[in-house]
This record gives C-alpha cells, sequence and structure tokens, in this order.
C-alpha cells in the first residue's frame, strides 16, 4: 500500500536523523578536518590538503547512518512496544557513545569550552535515558530535533571545505626552491683538501639522558668513543623547546623569541629585542653564508620545509615533513590507503575508540592506532635520511652537509636489545638512543671507506632537549623512561671532531648551542683547525655563549 505524503516525511525525517547520527559517530574526523583548516597546517605539509579523508568520512558516516536508519526500519515493522523503548534509549546511549571520545579529545587538548559543552550535553543525556526508560520522552524528543537540525548544516560545511577552504594555497607553494648551481672546488694555499664539515642535528638529543645519567642498559660506543676524540662541551643550552622555532634560531644565528607558522613556505620570526615580526626566508641563514665562502652545501632534513625554504641557498636538498600535529595524521593516513580502505580504517577507529573508553589504564585506543601509523612513516622517513646523508657525505663537491634526523625524537623505531629497527609500543626513547648511536658510526665508516674522514669535521648537537611533559603517558612511554627522565632538561650535547686531529678536549663553560652555526663557519674558513683554537674561539665568543633564546 502506497505511504501517505505524512508517513512518508516521517520516514524521510528518520533517514535524516540516522545520518546525522552518522555523521556524529565520526565528530572527531570532522573535528580533525576542521583543525587542519588553517593556512599554517600546510607548513607539515607536503603538498596540497588532500581530500581522501572528507571523502571516506562522508562515506563512512552515510554507511553507518543507512545502518542506523535499516535497524529503526526493522523495529518499526516488526518490534514490539518494549524493543521500541530499547531502541529510543538506544538512541540517546549512542549520542552520548558519540560525544564522548571528542569529549576526552577536548580534555587531552585542553580545549576547555569544548569540554564544557560536551560535558553538559552528556548531563542531559544521561538525565534523558533515565526519563526514556520510565516514559518520558521530553529529552528524547529535543535530542531528535537537535539531531535532525544538524543534517542542514551539512552542506554549509562541505562548501566550507572544499569551495572556500582559508587554508587552501596553490601547488607552487609546496614546491622547493630550484637548488643554486654547483660552485668550482676551492683552492687552498697549503695544496691540502679545503676543509668540509658534517652538521649532524638529532631531533630532541637530551645531553643529560644520552650522556650525564645515561642508564646502564643503554649501550652508545660509537658516540663514547667520538667524544674522547672531540671538543666537548656538557653544558650547553637549547635555543628554544620545539623544533619549529629551534631550527630558525640555529640557522639564523641569531636569537628569536617566537615563530607564526604562516603556510607551506612562509614563516615569520620575532628576533629578542625587537616587535618586528620577519619572514624567515628573508633573513639571513647559515647556508648563504656558508655559500658565500664558496662553500657547496646540501640539506637532508626532517620536520622542516628546508627545501622550500632554503633550497635556493644549497647544491642538494631533500626533506620529509614529520612531527606533524595529531590532528593531521589521518589525513597522512588516509592519502597513503585510499578511499576505500580509509572508510575501513575509520570504522577501526571508531571501534577502537568505543572499547578505549572500557579501558582500566585509561589509554586512548584510537590515538595509539594513528601513533602506530605515525611510527612506521617515521621509520620510512629516517631510512630515506639516513640513505641520502651518507650518499652526500661520500660527494666530493659538498663542503658543508646539513642533517637533521628525526631521532630520538619519539616515536621509537628501534630495539637496542635486538639491535635492529622496531615498531613495537614497548621500545622507547631509549632505544632511539641507541639508533643515534648506529648512525653516528654507519657516518664514521661511510666516510672512512670514502677516504674523507681526516678531511671531514663532524658536529654533531640536538634542537631541544627531552619533553616528558609532552610525551608522557603516551604512545612508547614505557615505565623505563619514565623512571629516569624527570623534568625537562634543557641542555644538548655539543660534539666537534676536528678534521685531521683526534686529541680531544672538554670545555666545561655553558654558553648556547646558538653558536653552532659560527662554530661550521669558522671551521669551514679555516679560523679554527686544532682543539686548542676551538677552546679560545668558544672563550672569545662567551658574551654570545653565555646567552641562550629560551
Amino acid at each position: 500500500m502506497p505511504l501517505s505524503l505524512a508517513a512518508a516525511r516521517v520516514k524521510l525525517k528518520d533517514l535524516a536523523i540516522c545520518l546525522a547520527l552518522g555523521n556524529l559517530g565520526f565528530l572527531e574526523r570532522w573535528y580533525d578536518l576542521e583543525q587542519t583548516h588553517a593556512r599554517s597546517i600546510n607548513y607539515f605539509r607536503e603538498g596540497p590538503a588532500d581530500q581522501t579523508l572528507l571523502i571516506s568520512t562522508l562515506i563512512a558516516s552515510t554507511l553507518l547512518g543507512l545502518v542506523f536508519w535499516l535497524l529503526w526500519l526493522a523495529v518499526q515493522t516488526w518490534g514490539g512496544e518494549r524493543l521500541r523503548l530499547l531502541a529510543r534509549c538506544g538512541f540517546l546511549a549512542l549520542l552520548i557513545l558519540c560525544l564522548e571520545p571528542t569529549r576526552q579529545l577536548a580534555a587531552h587538548k585542553g580545549v576547555q569550552p569544548i569540554w564544557s559543552l560536551l560535558s553538559g550535553l552528556e548531563i542531559v543525556l544521561v538525565v534523558g535515558l533515565g526519563l526514556a526508560a520510565s516514559g518520558n520522552y521530553m529529552v528524547l524528543r529535543a535530542a531528535r530535533i537537535a539531531t535532525y537540525s544538524l543534517i542542514f548544516l551539512l552542506p554549509g560545511v562541505l562548501v566550507d571545505f572544499i569551495w572556500f577552504h582559508p587554508g587552501s594555497e596553490p601547488v607552487s607553494s609546496f614546491l622547493p626552491e630550484p637548488s643554486a648551481p654547483v660552485l668550482a672546488p676551492r683552492a687552498t694555499s697549503s695544496g691540502k683538501p679545503a676543509p668540509r664539515l658534517v652538521w649532524m642535528i638529532f631531533d630532541e638529543l637530551d645531553q643529560r639522558i644520552a650522556f650525564d645519567a645515561r642508564p646502564d642498559s643503554v649501550h652508545m660506543p660509537e658516540l663514547d668513543r667520538l667524544r674522547a676524540e672531540s671538543v666537548i662541551a656538557n653544558h650547553v643550552s637549547q635555543v628554544a623547546n620545539m623544533t619549529d622555532l629551534a631550527i630558525p634560531t640555529l640557522l639564523m644565528g641569531h636569537p628569536l623569541v617566537s615563530a607564526k607558522l604562516e603556510g607551506a613556505n612562509t614563516v615569520l620570526v620575532q628576533p629578542a629585542g625587537s616587535s618586528v615580526w620577519a619572514d624567515l626566508k628573508e633573513g639571513p641563514n647559515i647556508f648563504r653564508r656558508v655559500r658565500a665562502l664558496g662553500v657547496n652545501t646540501a640539506i637532508a632534513g626532517w620536520h622542516f620545509p628546508y627545501c622550500r625554504m632554503y633550497g635556493d641557498d644549497v647544491t642538494h636538498c631533500m626533506a620529509t615533513s614529520g612531527g606533524v600535529p595529531e590532528a593531521l595524521r589521518p589525513e597522512r593516513q588516509a592519502a597513503a590507503l585510499g578511499v576505500l580502505r580509509t572508510v575501513s580504517f575509520l570504522f577501526q577507529l571508531r571501534w577502537a575508540a568505543l572499547t578505549g573508553l572500557a579501558d582500566a589504564n585509561g589509554k586512548d585506543r584510537e590515538q595509539e592506532i594513528l601513533a602506530s601509523q605515525a611510527q612506521r612513516r617515521q621509520l620510512a622517513q629516517f631510512k630515506l635520511i639516513h640513505s641520502r646523508a651518507m650518499a652526500d657525505a661520500l660527494d666530493q663537491r659538498i663542503g658543508m652537509l646539513f642533517v637533521h634526523f628525526p631521532t630520538p625524537h619519539p616515536f621509537a623505531i628501534y630495539d637496542r636489545e635486538r639491535g635492529d629497527f622496531s615498531v613495537r609500543d614497548d621500545n622507547s626513547y631509549l632505544d632511539n638512543l641507541a639508533l643515534v648511536d648506529r648512525t653516528v658510526g654507519n657516518m664514521r665508516r661511510a666516510l672512512e671507506a670514502g677516504g674523507l674522514w681526516d678531511s671531514t669535521t663532524l658536529l654533531i648537537s640536538g634542537d631541544h632537549g627531552l619533553r616528558p611533559s609532552m610525551w608522557r603517558g603516551g604512545y612508547n612511554w614505557t615505565p623505563e623512561i619514565e623512571q629516569m627522565s624527570g623534568d625537562a632538561s634543557a641542555n644538548v650535547p655539543f660534539i666537534l671532531k676536528l678534521a685531521g686531529t683526534s686529541k680531544g678536549a672538554v670545555y666545561d663553560e655553558p654558553f648556547s648551542s646558538l653558536l653552532s652555526g659560527d662554530v661550521a663557519l669558522a671551521v669551514l674558513s679555516g679560523e679554527v683547525s686544532t682543539e686548542e683554537q676551538m677552546l679560545q674561539w668558544i672563550a672569545r665568543r662567551a658574551s654570545i655563549a653565555s646567552t641562550s633564546a629560551q
């Protein structure tokens, strides 16, 4: 029998409510999409925003909504009054389950207004659940109306995401700057090879944990050997506790108090003692200063968009984006999986979030899955950077190689007991320290095999120390690292193995890692070539060396 117009409208309204409920089921993904809407997020992207996550979220939420609708049709067709009551209570319970993971996410990120709003809504829904169970549908009706109204917001959201994306930038903004031409080899009056230098920055390499208070379970023979042959300093302060500020500061060679990420290829920085924001690309940098000496430079870097910022100042450049915000991880994963596999992955995340609500340890299982995927990407990025670094280190046309490794920065990608790469969840920062040691040994052996060890200076440092407050309780944070991590450390290593000498020396006074770039220039210009000269050089720069940006 054909449906009457009124009955058809009721069924269409039920369908709209179920579709809206399906969208609420993936509320965290809509939250992620909104968070990645900002132009500043392009700084972490390797290309324009990928739409796979948006398309997949639409498909997944529609499928979930249709499942809800079919279940409700079945209840209406074959269910008795008790089953209908159960379905009405189930609707309110589903709303709570849809909101709770996002409420927890807001608490984790410290977004108090959203947390308060969702907490209030959940309290109302819990009360409504009790009322509905006793036959009072006042809250249920209000919840249905509110959910129904959400479906009319969806077209506007899609228009905003697709056509009026405020963070969109042209493809050209993501392209690397064209490389500088290769300079002719430098001539020296002595007839010896011109000085060359490899600067290895290990992200989040902490002086205290790596050397001052290293656990007995962590063995770093390569670095211990190198330190005995090098100028080392044990009281070198970081310039900042975040890579996005530390790297520009180190490369600019001037204290910076703040950095603003404005887009794919735009970073504004505020120098110390100034209220004016300047474009980082327009300011001085170590690569430009080194090239002025007639030295070819190369970059193999992580996290920072080196090739978009400095590609035209160097001969070779390779960079991978890492350490991305949590909200960008699903987009990254979706782009790798494609639409159909991403739809399945979204349901996997949804199930993990729901089962995680009952986790006795309070673990966020959804974020653990995303962290595990990020861990695998970080391993692939490390291998890519490692391969390029070893190749460029043996290129005799390159006078300075700058390498920024993603280790020992979490996530852990190594197992020190097995001596091999690993993406398990019970490895930690301490395992990555062993990988740092292995990497330094690989660089030594590569240079020795290429006959370049005695003519190459090696500078090893970190951009900042370990930040326990950022990682504590998260993925790869083990009881072992918790026991000895303590508070955040502000000191980073300084190891300078000068070419052709292995006497070793220690500088005991504090100074800032801000001097690292000037150290590289002093070596490449020939101003410094012995341990004694290096110690005297640092002492002369005490007025700068004793000042840290943060």
